[in-house]
């Protein structure tokens, strides 16, 4: 082989199967239960990311905590978040609507801490301990 010649690399092909198995978790469309857990995480970690910073303002005025919401006291933190209604399923799988849902299904003492560390680390800890399940 020359130097100006690189080695033929076969690209990756993904199966067009509407179901397969693996060991490695695929299942219906190729999907991955590691890949959907991943998104949630990352969706977790920018919402707490965007409440803390209060940035970027075009994102956050659009989350709205219950407790600023609601005039009446209730047993629920102060850290939830109002969900919006949602009249068609697209808005209900949106961004929005799916990270304040995620939001509000962590416990308080994970989404009450002061440093992004130390949510990730926590939350992390709560998804391998199985105690939280995205």
């Amino acid at each position: 082989m020359t130097s100006n010649t690189l080695p033929y690399i076969a690209p990756h092909v993904t199966s067009t199967m509407p179901y397969f198995k693996s060991k490695g978790g695929i299942t219906r469309y190729g999907t991955s239960h590691k890949a959907t857990r991943r998104r949630k995480l990352l969706t977790l970690f920018l919402t707490f990311k965007m409440l803390s910073s209060q940035q970027p303002p075009y994102l956050f005025e659009k989350y709205r905590f219950r407790s600023s919401v609601t005039a009446r006291s209730t047993r629920a933190h102060p850290l939830l978040l109002e969900i919006p209604l949602a009249r068609t399923e697209a808005y209900h799988k949106e961004f929005l609507s799916s990270s304040i849902s995620l939001w509000n299904s962590i416990p308080y003492p994970i989404l009450n801490t002061l440093s992004f560390f130390a949510f990730k680390t926590l939350l992390m800890k709560a998804v391998g301990n199985k105690s939280i399940t995205l």
